[in-house]
């Protein structure tokens, strides 16, 4: 695939990703402000 055909391609296809984008950032957002009102840290694992 030629360089500018990728480049087209990309820039077709990354305003459809948008709205995942947001949504899965939304819920990333919303799952952290959760931890950390419970008491974990940022850093938190299970090991």
């Amino acid at each position: 695939m030629a360089s500018g055909a990728g480049a087209r391609a990309f820039r077709a296809a990354f305003p459809c990703t948008l709205p995942i984008f947001a949504g899965f950032w939304f819920l990333g957002f919303a799952y952290g402000v959760y931890m950390n009102v419970s008491g974990f840290g940022f850093w938190f694992r299970r090991s």
